[in-house]
């Protein structure tokens, strides 16, 4: 039977391993918290960043295609051109074979040229239409991150310890979720701290619990294995 004592030091052992126990709770949620808000921001600033870059590219892919079509425009004519050089020739009774042969192979490269000139734009246009398609994605995801952002916000008003510049409501903006992102990840980082620093003291407070049970110094031992040691040794 343990006496008046031994039952104090059971209370203690058992009220540290209960705070101990919540701290770790809280700084699991503030961790969940952090990388939340950090991957919502991560993601607004690359969204952002393509949104962003998207007037450019498409200005680079019109100055493309126009220069294409003009390229095109005189390919076409020297094609033209061949054709009606090789016609000439050929209508001729007395053809000069090394000039029709020339004719022939004007022909086939004004032919090549075209034809790659087609397919340059073709692929300029499928160029267009992928970067249009992904710039409506993003759009999408632009306000799928906002509103992550707001489910966001009203966890960490519920959260303890929060300050209130980490409380405030993100905007409907990319710039907006940047900005809310990085309060957020400032104030949360700083209950973090607090958290961790008590964790220390009840670690520290429950090694110095043990040393005066067991007599001997326990390291850096956790406080469940010390409130187990302690348990231990005063219920045999």
């Amino acid at each position: 039977m343990t006496d008046r004592r031994d039952r104090s030091l059971l209370a203690l052992a058992a009220e540290l391993a209960d705070r101990d126990a919540a701290v770790a709770r809280a700084l699991a949620e503030v961790d969940e918290l952090l990388a939340a808000v950090d991957g919502v921001r991560d993601r607004a600033l690359s969204v952002r960043a393509f949104l962003e870059s998207v007037p450019a590219e498409l200005d680079g892919l019109s100055a493309g295609e126009a220069g294409a079509r003009a390229m095109r425009e005189t390919a076409a004519r020297e094609l033209a051109e061949a054709e009606r050089d090789l016609a000439a020739l050929a209508s001729k009774r007395r053809r000069a074979d090394e000039r029709r042969h020339r004719a022939e192979s004007e022909l086939a490269r004004a032919g090549d040229r075209l034809r790659d000139l087609e397919a340059r734009l073709e692929r300029l246009a499928e160029e267009r239409a992928t970067l249009l398609r992904e710039q409506e994605a993003r759009s999408v995801e632009a306000g799928q991150l906002a509103a992550e952002a707001r489910a966001l916000a009203r966890r960490i008003r519920s959260a303890p310890r929060v300050s209130e510049s980490g409380k405030v409501e993100p905007g409907a903006e990319l710039g907006e979720v940047v900005d809310w992102g990085g309060r957020a990840h400032a104030a949360l980082f700083v209950v973090r701290g607090g958290l961790a620093l008590e964790r220390e003291r009840i670690v520290r407070e429950a090694g110095e619990l043990g040393t005066i049970v067991l007599g001997e110094p326990l390291g850096g031992a956790g406080v469940g294995a010390v409130t187990q040691l302690i348990e231990r040794a005063l219920r045999t």
